[in-house]
Formats: C-alpha cells, sequence, structure tokens
C-alpha cells in the first residue's frame, strides 16, 4: 500500500478507534485510547477534531459514559501538545 493510499485512511482509521472506545472491554478500551494518543502525538489536530465531530454526533452516547475514553485521549493529547 503507497503512502499516500495510506494517508486517505488515516481519518477513517481514526474514526474506528474512537468508536471502539466505547467497547465493553476495558483491554480493548486502553490500547485504543493509547492507539488514539499515539496517532494524536504526530497528528493532533486530526485526532482532536476527529473527537470533537464524534462527541457532537454521539451526545448520548457520550452522555451515558461521562468520562469516556474519548475524552481522556483528548486531554493527553492536548496537554501533550500544549506549549
Amino acid at each position: 500500500m503507497s503512502l499516500t493510499l495510506l494517508r486517505l485512511f488515516i481519518p477513517e482509521l481514526v474514526m474506528a478507534l474512537i468508536d471502539g472506545a466505547y467497547d465493553k472491554d476495558p483491554g480493548a478500551r486502553h490500547v485504543i485510547a493509547t492507539s488514539l494518543c499515539d496517532i494524536g502525538k504526530q497528528q493532533p489536530t486530526l485526532v482532536l477534531s476527529s473527537c470533537h465531530a464524534y462527541l457532537q454526533k454521539h451526545v448520548k452516547v457520550v452522555f451515558r459514559n461521562r468520562r469516556s475514553n474519548t475524552d481522556r485521549s483528548w486531554d493527553r493529547v492536548r496537554s501533550e501538545k500544549v506549549v
């Protein structure tokens, strides 16, 4: 797979990871949160804007799971990129 083609799939991958952050398995949630943070270190704008878009579209999910892994990942990406 070419690097250009891979770059096209990264936004979709990030959204899939964010969606998976609500998995019932705590181990899966931890791996997903770590992956989002790793991607966020390289592409903070992509991860933060994707989290924002997801949270806007899925208000009910966010409300039920007040402090989700998505929120925690978002906070970790922001804290590492704030100067």
